[in-house]
């Protein structure tokens, strides 16, 4: 018998119990990035791996991290609310079977057109055969860790909706866990079998999507669900379906964006794919640990009070999770530019990574801190659109960004002189651009947001300034582990300023804290 789940429209507390779990796997993830960084460098095996994993984020998006729960769980809520349990696991039951079928055909498809994909992410590898050959082969070789994460997505939408949020969150850490023991076993494997020790990381990384879905299976069966996929269909099905086309242009749109700056940074030589991905790595731990957490949150929040015909309550929900997630990513933005060289050679400086390789990842990571807000309250806002059924609008924004990318990136990386840095910076402006349009489209869908919700930010401005002062001031001893603490001298200020100008979230997150996941919600 499934126990009563936590209640699911709490979107700051839910956000602090993701956060929590995806702050051990942004930490793991980092330990991965270091180890990796350590053994491979940043060359053509490295160029290789990223471009290969480039090819299965592609489907990792769209199948699993965000988009497969954004069609899926309005309408696993919604039977869940109007039908009941066992209706809602008949559904998932369809959708797996569906979801099955999809992933089969995906799997075989990137590994037969391995390399064709390579072509598509980093065709300037052609001009070295070796490196060129060695990224199909690695695209291969992941090929199935699509399936695995996806199958681990379904089960943590599944999860959320019942109010169950640090296992699926923490569950990813297993691939990150994996990926680690494999790079310090990759040299004895290359010794042992005479493959490159990149085959090795590889490999470790399908082990470790096969944790991620194993570790949240017991939960599942808590709450009665068995996978037994069937194929008859279910009459919601086509609900989740509807969704499919908008969601699978917005992953297209990002990983255009993605796949535009690996194509050009492919012509500039050895280094410059991995330099992009090492910084982006960084830039993705807030919005890992932060916006996914508030997008998961506010995902299952605001499908529950659709499937309860609460719509007036949902533009302050959604306020509240905006408010949240600036609260949290602005100064996390301000400290990557601010902290991107020491921050670089303290994450990735050593054994095979060179204070070269630093200079030039820095370099990247400071016009990446330029577009995280945008990509975090992005990851805020698509959820909105799904919970009311009307994805299609994100959609044709998503086209329009898509459309400008290439033009702008080239604008900016050679006409205006900025070289491989205009990259990122495209993605700043082109986000930035993205989550203005997505704000105004809001109000004709679930009303208005909260006025105030303008004056808060100008709050966590006007803190982040603070912030970025201290930071300035403390620039001279913030090298290795003295950065720790300049971080720390930061984040005081930060936290300081919020409450003296009254910022609510910093009041709500430490009442969070101080009840514990379990208590009740602090007051309003």
């Amino acid at each position: 018998m499934a126990s009563p789940p936590p209640p699911v429209t709490h979107v700051s507390r839910n956000a602090l119990v993701t956060a929590a779990a995806a702050s051990v796997v942004s930490g793991t993830g980092i330990v991965r990035e270091m180890t990796f960084a350590s053994v491979l460098g940043a060359g053509l095996a490295t160029d290789a791996y990223n471009a290969a994993f480039r090819a299965a984020q592609f489907f990792r998006e769209f199948l699993a991290e965000g988009s497969l729960a954004n069609l899926y769980v309005p309408v696993f809520a919604g039977t869940w609310q109007a039908e009941g349990r066992e209706a809602a696991f008949r559904l998932a039951s369809a959708f797996l079977g569906v979801l099955l079928v999809v992933l089969g055909c995906v799997t075989v498809g990137t590994f037969v057109l391995a390399d064709g994909w390579v072509w598509v992410i980093a065709s300037g590898f052609a001009e070295n055969p070796d490196k060129f050959a060695l990224s199909a082969r690695l695209t291969r070789v992941l090929s199935p860790f699509l399936a695995l994460v996806s199958l681990a997505s379904l089960s943590m939408g599944m999860l959320n909706v019942r109010g169950r949020f640090f296992l699926p969150a923490v569950a990813p850490a297993s691939v990150h866990l994996a990926v680690i023991a494999a790079c310090l076993l990759a040299r004895p494997f290359e010794a042992w079998t005479g493959e490159p020790a990149v085959v090795a990381v590889a490999l470790g990384a399908l082990g470790g999507g096969l944790g991620q879905i194993l570790v949240q299976i017991p939960a599942l069966r808590r709450e009665g669900f068995r996978f037994r996929p069937t194929f008859r269909g279910h009459p919601h099905l086509k609900r989740c379906l509807a969704f499919l086309v908008p969601a699978f242009v917005g992953v297209v749109s990002v990983q255009v964006h993605l796949a535009v700056e690996s194509q050009i940074a492919s012509r500039f030589g050895d280094g410059p794919v991995s330099y992009l991905h090492y910084a982006f790595r960084l830039v993705q731990l807030p919005n890992s640990i932060v916006a996914a957490s508030v997008g998961v949150a506010t995902l299952a929040g605001l499908s529950t009070l659709a499937a309860r015909g609460r719509r007036d309550a949902m533009s302050g929900v959604l306020g509240e999770a905006l408010t949240l997630d600036s609260f949290l990513v602005v100064p996390a933005a301000v400290g990557l530019w601010m902290l991107a060289d020491p921050l670089v050679a303290l994450v990735y400086e050593r054994g095979a990574f060179t204070a070269d390789d630093t200079i030039a990842t820095s370099a990247l990571l400071r016009m990446y801190a330029i577009a995280t807000w945008g990509i975090c309250i992005q990851r805020v806002l698509l959820p909105a659109y799904y919970a009311v059924g009307r994805p299609v609008f994100p959609m044709t924004v998503a086209l329009a960004t898509m459309a400008l990318k290439l033009p702008v990136a080239l604008l900016l990386v050679y006409p205006a002189g900025l070289g491989i840095a205009g990259l990122p910076l495209s993605h700043a402006v082109l986000v930035t651009v993205e989550v203005a349009v997505l704000l105004a489209g809001l109000r004709s869908r679930i009303g208005a947001l909260p006025r105030v919700l303008w004056a808060h930010h100008l709050r966590i401005g006007a803190a982040a300034g603070g912030m970025a002062t201290v930071l300035h001031l403390l620039g001279p001893v913030s090298h290795g582990l003295g950065l720790l603490a300049v971080v720390a001298g930061g984040g005081f200020t930060y936290v300081a300023l919020a409450r003296l100008l009254g910022v609510p979230a910093a009041f709500r997150l430490a009442a969070h804290v101080r009840n514990g996941p379990g208590g009740p919600p602090p007051a309003p």
